[in-house]
This record gives C-alpha cells, sequence and structure tokens, in this order.
C-alpha cells in the first residue's frame, strides 16, 4: 500500500525523524489537512504552520505525549473508525482558542 492510503484513513500523521530535508511526507499530511506531530529536524520545522510547534518533538518521548494529547483530544479510536482530516483540525483549532 501506498503513503496515500494511509494518510487518509488516519486521524494524525506522526512523522518523527532525526535528520530530514524536505519532508513529502509531512506536505502530504498537511495537504490533506490531518493533524500532525513531527520531529524538529532539517525542514520540518520550516514546513510546519505557525502557531503548532507544540507539535513539533525533539525527543521520542515528546512524541508519544503528543499523540496521547491528539488521541485524547479527537476522540481518535482504533481499527479505521477515523474522523475526516478537516473535523480533526476543527476540533485542534477550537482547542488553540479556548488557551
Amino acid at each position: 500500500m501506498e503513503v496515500n492510503v494511509f494518510q487518509l484513513g488516519c486521524d494524525f500523521v506522526a512523522q518523527k525523524s532525526i535528520h530530514e530535508g524536505f519532508s513529502l511526507i509531512v506536505s502530504e499530511a498537511l495537504w490533506k489537512e490531518k493533524p500532525l506531530v513531527a520531529g524538529r529536524a532539517g525542514g520540518i520545522s520550516m514546513q510546519f504552520p505557525e502557531g503548532f510547534d507544540e507539535y513539533l518533538v525533539d525527543v521520542v518521548e515528546d512524541c508519544a505525549r503528543r499523540i496521547t494529547h491528539l488521541c485524547t483530544i479527537l476522540g481518535a479510536r482504533p481499527l479505521g473508525t477515523s474522523r475526516t482530516g478537516k473535523s480533526s483540525l476543527a476540533v485542534l483549532a477550537a482547542e488553540a482558542r479556548a488557551r
């Protein structure tokens, strides 16, 4: 299967790179309006939308915390029972406005 199929069916995308130039996976996730947790490596931080820096992580433990956070606020469920990217983004935007 290709990356596109996985990304379309997911609630969010995690890309924890140690070294990365331009990340096609990050670009595709953003284009599909999927919430994203990514490593603060190379070009990824330049691709990341302003205001979502808390989802750029340095260590695996931070990545796990951000993923747990997304699962909690998005109500993510296993086995393909995902929401669409747009509704996921709406939940994240509402949470950001509430802060």
